[in-house]
């Protein structure tokens, strides 16, 4: 079985900047979704999906730690 990401990025050639707070609620957000997604017996294709958007917003939350704090 082959599963298929589709990766959230902005049509536009605008791009919008969190702050590491947003994406800190944003983690928990996901990670709330995912328990309601297990208790609700979901299937593997959507907790695919919720772990590779948990895993992007951590990823993008250590890349505004850094540039944060990196000046």
């Amino acid at each position: 079985m082959t599963l298929k990401l589709s990766r959230r990025r902005p049509i536009s050639g605008v791009v919008t900047i969190e702050t590491p707070e947003d994406l800190l609620e944003r983690v928990a957000a996901l990670v709330n979704e995912r328990q309601v997604l297990r208790a609700a017996g979901a299937g593997r294709a959507e907790l695919e999906r919720n772990r590779a958007e948990i895993a992007r917003a951590q990823w993008d939350l250590s890349r505004a730690l850094i540039t944060r704090h990196h000046r």
